[in-house]
């Protein structure tokens, strides 16, 4: 009988590690209106960094490639972001 960890296991996709070096080369880009940077797939299904862009924020310095390492970069509203308080 199973515990249920082998289908957790298999639900959960192992990241690609050119996706994770595209999102750690654009986190560098977060602050003003990029207030977010993951990993998150295209619309076709395939792996992609999506960057979450705050519009109200403060216009981004440069252009935002379309693709970081080969993997493409996809950018959503996400609005702003703001840290909620601990729950006790």
């Amino acid at each position: 009988m199973s515990d249920g960890r082998e289908d957790l296991k298999r639900a959960v996709p192992r990241s690609d590690p050119a996706v994770t070096r595209a999102v750690a080369a654009l986190s560098e880009r977060v602050g003003g209106a990029v207030v977010g940077v993951g990993e998150g797939r295209t619309s076709e299904g395939e792996p992609c960094v999506v960057v979450m862009l705050d519009p109200s924020g403060p216009a981004v310095a440069s252009p935002l490639p379309e693709e970081v390492e080969g993997v493409p970069v996809r950018i959503v509203d996400s609005g702003s972001v703001q840290a909620r308080e601990e729950r006790r």
